[in-house]
């Protein structure tokens, strides 16, 4: 799946029960849903939920798969106006929950130490092709990252797709011998989101929520971990 939206909530708060995990993910994800409807723009859409206890964290995104992503952002004059008006709404959806989540009863028993909204391969696109205008990375290194940021989802990747990314980079067309490069060239993907380090193992496990509903999907998929 690629991330189009994604919202970080690090409360203070300690002590909670079980039922108010559940609880505060249930109102999350009720929210999250809502609030991807009106990404209008892309459809098929999807939620995930997770919180996780220690410090109360939250985590909530709007994910779709490359090809909703790829017809949305082509839908509008050219390729950097759709991902532009796209990035916004997603920013701004993105920015509302953060609000509607510091205000959450549960959240905001305790302080709220780190908060952040992404917008995912949106923000991972725009800042690709800012990296091209200033010179500190090539055009047709810049394709080969968005296509395997669209390959990331799961989904085959048609002649369509390349050759739009390649003219919205003013690339080389080189078409389809792209993805045989993709697959000598295999990329890392980071574990973290930026600002997000990895912590060390806690002495007690942490119980977990996690809601997903995937796109295309009629109800979402609910599970609890003791830890």
């Amino acid at each position: 799946m690629l991330t189009i939206c994604r919202v970080y909530i690090r409360s203070g708060a300690e002590g909670i029960s079980e039922a108010e995990i559940r609880s505060v993910g249930g109102r999350a994800y009720q929210l999250i849903e809502s609030s991807s409807s009106s990404l209008s723009e892309i459809e098929p859409t999807g939620v995930n939920v997770e919180v996780k206890e220690g410090s109360l964290i939250l985590i909530g995104t709007i994910v779709t798969i490359a090809t909703a992503l790829y017809a949305a952002i082509t839908g509008y004059d050219n390729f950097w106006s759709g991902l532009e008006r796209i990035r916004g709404h997603a920013g701004s959806i993105g920015s509302t929950l953060r609000q509607w989540f510091q205000d959450d009863p549960t959240l905001s028993s305790g302080p709220i130490v780190s908060s952040r909204v992404s917008t995912g391969a949106l923000n991972k696109i725009h800042r690709l092709h800012e990296d091209v205008l200033v010179g500190r990375l090539s055009p047709d290194d810049a394709v080969q990252q968005v296509l395997r940021t669209f390959r990331s989802s799961g989904e085959p990747i048609d002649a369509n797709m390349i050759s739009e990314v390649e003219r919205a980079f003013n690339a080389r067309a080189l078409g389809s011998p792209r993805l045989d490069e993709l697959s000598r060239r295999p990329e890392r993907e980071g574990l973290f989101m930026p600002g997000e380090a990895a912590r060390a193992p806690r002495a007690r496990p942490r119980r977990t929520l996690t809601i997903k509903r995937p796109p295309g999907a009629s109800n979402p998929v609910v599970q609890f971990h003791q830890g």
